[in-house]
C-alpha cells in the first residue's frame, strides 16, 4: 500500500504520542547494534571461558598449534550442517607424527538434534569430536568431558 504523506501523518496521529513517529530525525535514532564480519556468531561466555583457560594456554604450551571459532561447517546430509565450536590443531606427543584436526563442542545444555548431529559428524568424519561442560564451583569448577568420539 502506497500512502501520502498526509495519509501516513494521519495515520501517525491516530496512534498514541500523535504524529511524534512521523517528524522524528531518522540520524538522532539509536544505532543499530553492530553486526559481526560476515554475520558470523561470535563466542558466548562459556565458549569464550574455554578459549581463555583451556585453548589458550594450550597454545602457548605447543600442545595446540591452532585454534578458531567455528572455521568450518561440515555438510551431514542434503540441507543439515553441523558446525563445531571449536575446530583445534593439535600435535601429537609422539616424534614423527603429524598433526591432528580435533572438533570441541561446548554445552551448557542439551538437545536431542545437536547431540544426534554431533554423533553424525563422529560418524561420517575421520576427525576427534569432544563434547565438554562447565562444570559448577562447588564440584571444583574447570570443564568436564561429556563424550568424545574417533579418539
Amino acid at each position: 500500500m502506497n500512502w501520502s504523506e498526509d495519509q501516513l501523518r494521519e495515520h501517525y496521529s491516530r496512534l498514541k504520542g500523535g504524529d511524534a513517529e512521523f517528524r522524528r530525525d531518522p540520524a538522532k535514532q539509536d544505532p543499530a547494534p553492530p553486526k559481526s564480519p560476515g554475520g558470523a556468531r561470535t563466542p558466548n561466555k562459556w565458549e569464550t571461558a574455554y578459549a581463555r583457560e583451556e585453548l589458550e594456554p594450550r597454545r602457548i604450551a605447543g600442545e595446540i598449534v591452532w585454534y578458531g571459532f567455528e572455521p568450518i561447517k561440515l555438510r551431514l546430509a542434503d540441507c543439515t550442517f553441523y558446525t563445531p565450536d571449536f575446530a583445534v590443531l593439535r600435535w601429537p606427543p609422539q616424534v614423527g607424527s603429524t598433526p591432528r584436526l580435533e572438533f570441541i563442542e561446548i554445552k551448557g545444555f542439551m538437545r536431542d538434534d545437536a547431540i544426534l548431529k554431533f554423533k553424525i559428524a563422529a560418524a561420517q568424519f575421520p576427525f576427534r569430536f569432544t563434547m565438554v561442560r562447565k562444570r559448577k564451583v562447588k564440584d571444583g569448577g574447570g570443564w568436564e568431558i561429556i563424550r568424545e568420539l574417533n579418539v
